[in-house]
């Protein structure tokens, strides 16, 4: 049976396995409506396949811990839908493209343990979403950009204006007026529920977390 006839495949991984080799091109052809690609922990060596970028509905992606050389392919930017990409752990080299800047869903980026160079694109202002970057251990230089918070998640900032009414009502002037603690757990209890979940996503788990050693790395 060939991968390429599993057209309504969405989840493969081939994680912590002996795979080695150059992955092939042909990578491409799996079907498009592939949204979780996990080869992390393997040996699976050679520059990552442009033909790649014909999955263009990929949330996840985990290529960490490989012999992957060459530089991260600039078409990485066409994952519109792309919440988590894993590239720890390889022999990457080059700068970090700047189209990293047009995945504007991603939540976690792990780059650590590379050969990589340059600065960190101030493109990467342009990811609201990102909520973990691991780039440790490469060879990276500058400035470290800063965030635009001008258009911080509206949930954020709910979730921060029902923490500060709770602060409100814990400090007014007359005891009875105060909240009892008992209503104090309730209340961030409910605000834990609804907004905190994960990541402050409405309660629905990051699917990025399922990625092959998701955890970010960093060697003493």
């Amino acid at each position: 049976m060939s991968l390429r006839n599993c057209s309504k495949m969405y989840y493969l991984a081939f994680v912590s396995n002996r795979f080695e080799g150059v992955l092939p091109s042909s990578i491409g052809n799996l079907s498009t409506q592939l949204t979780e690609l996990l080869l992390g922990r393997n040996k699976i060596s050679g520059t990552i396949p442009v033909a790649l970028q014909n999955l263009i509905n990929l949330i996840v992606l985990g290529m960490d811990e490989n012999l992957f050389t060459g530089m991260i392919p600039t078409c990485f930017g066409r994952f519109q839908k792309m919440q988590g990409l894993n590239l720890l752990g390889n022999k990457l080299s080059g700068k970090i493209p700047s189209s990293i800047g047009n995945l504007t869903q991603l939540a976690d980026l792990f780059l650590s343990q590379n050969n990589l160079e340059g600065s960190i694109p101030p493109s990467i202002r342009t990811c609201q979403s990102l909520q973990q970057l691991d780039v440790a251990e490469n060879y990276l230089s500058g400035v470290i950009p800063q965030q635009d918070f001008r258009h911080t998640d509206v949930d954020m900032q709910k979730c921060l204006l029902s923490v500060l009414n709770i602060g409100i009502l814990c400090s007014l002037e007359s005891p009875k007026e105060r909240i009892n603690m008992e209503e104090v757990i309730k209340e961030l209890q409910m605000i834990k529920s609804t907004f905190l979940g994960l990541g402050i996503r409405k309660g629905r788990p990051s699917r990025a977390q399922r990625c092959s050693n998701w955890v970010s790395v960093v060697k003493p």
